[in-house]
């Protein structure tokens, strides 16, 4: 199953919601998918176009006084079948390409103050993110109480939170380490200068 593309997936699993245009479609991944699957314009339009044409889901032209017309497209019973198919299926595991995991690898060709930097710039922004994932908790709870789908929403969620809290932790562990090896070193520096 590896050489599907997901994407379509995730655009089935979204048009359960209700029939959508590829701009909703998108505005809707903004508020909940992404957060830990992204599409763009250029991955949504062509798979709802293959969606149509293998039958599993249909489009039709809306029109809006005043405004230019816009296709919706709405889940087939096909194409429920398939999305739940998948639901049943194993998830592949996660191969996950990290930039600052490669950098720090690398570390020692950029000197420890930029892995230090590194580090606490990727802090901050897991900080800002695990204030984002609590925000959007408080509001799920309050806006969707009730909502069969509430408990599904806020386990993808507390996933989130969750590692982002291990993130936070493992950028204060790794910024200690680092500080103690940056004091070693100045340490070191000094009486290798007198000698």
């Amino acid at each position: 199953m590896s050489a599907i593309n997901k994407t379509r997936y995730a655009l089935m699993g979204l048009l359960t919601f209700s029939p959508m245009s590829g701009y909703d479609i998108k505005k809707t991944f903004e508020k909940s998918l992404n957060y830990f699957w992204r599409e763009s314009y250029g991955q949504i339009y062509p798979t709802l176009k293959k969606l149509t044409a293998e039958g599993m889901t249909e489009s039709r032209r809306e029109h809006l006084p005043g405004q230019r017309g816009k296709i919706v497209y709405a889940l087939k019973p096909e194409g429920l079948s398939a999305f739940t198919d998948w639901l049943r299926e194993s998830a592949e595991p996660m191969r996950e390409r990290n930039e600052l995991l490669l950098k720090l690898f690398f570390g020692r060709h950029s000197g420890l103050d930029t892995n230090i930097r590194h580090l606490q710039e990727a802090r901050e922004k897991y900080l800002r993110q695990l204030d984002e994932y609590e925000e959007l908790q408080a509001r799920l709870k309050t806006e969707f109480t009730g909502n069969p789908d509430l408990p599904y929403w806020l386990i993808a969620l507390e996933y989130g939170l969750e590692i982002t809290q291990g993130q936070i932790s493992w950028c204060d562990s790794s910024l200690s380490k680092l500080e103690e090896a940056r004091e070693r070193q100045m340490k070191v520096e000094p009486s290798a200068k007198g000698v």
